[in-house]
């Protein structure tokens, strides 16, 4: 019992560490959003890899309200996002390159089961932004609506 035990707390231990490595690895910036000249400041996780893009905020079972993630593209193009092994609904903001919002796709669901639907840009992008969900109706966020976003390269 007592080993039993000990391999519980020593693989509790390597998960959180793997995720306190994952958090600390990852930069954290912030985007501010202008909507009806009132600025929102929002601070993000950057997934600029492939690899952090397709993790995206996985796993992941609360977002304090003024956080999010913000991910970079190598290149203008058009993305869709899925919403699998993603526990918590949110919106998502799909910017070009010049920080217009192009579409916003509010309220989407976690995926309980494939197929996921997948929730496109409609367009070229160079960033997408996911909050909690509700965050473009608290803060009057459309289409059209400017984001400024650090100078961060994707890689």
């Amino acid at each position: 019992m007592k080993k039993r035990l000990g391999v519980i707390v020593f693989l509790a231990s390597l998960f959180l560490f793997f995720i306190i490595l994952l958090i600390v690895s990852t930069r954290t910036t912030e985007v501010v959003f202008l909507s009806n000249d009132e600025k929102t400041e929002l601070g993000v996780l950057v997934a600029k890899t492939p690899e952090e893009r397709e993790t995206g905020l996985m796993f992941v079972e609360f977002l304090p309200a003024d956080e999010g993630m913000l991910f970079v593209f190598p290149e203008p193009m058009e993305v869709g996002f899925w919403m699998k092994n993603t526990l918590i609904p949110l919106d998502m903001f799909f910017v070009d390159s010049k920080g217009m919002i192009i579409t916003i796709r509010e309220n989407v669901p976690p995926c309980r089961a494939d197929p996921c639907p997948l929730y496109s840009s409609d367009g070229k992008i160079l960033y997408t932004i996911e909050t909690n969900a509700g965050y473009a109706k608290l803060h009057g966020l459309k289409a059209g609506s400017r984001v400024i976003v650090p100078n961060v390269q994707a890689q």
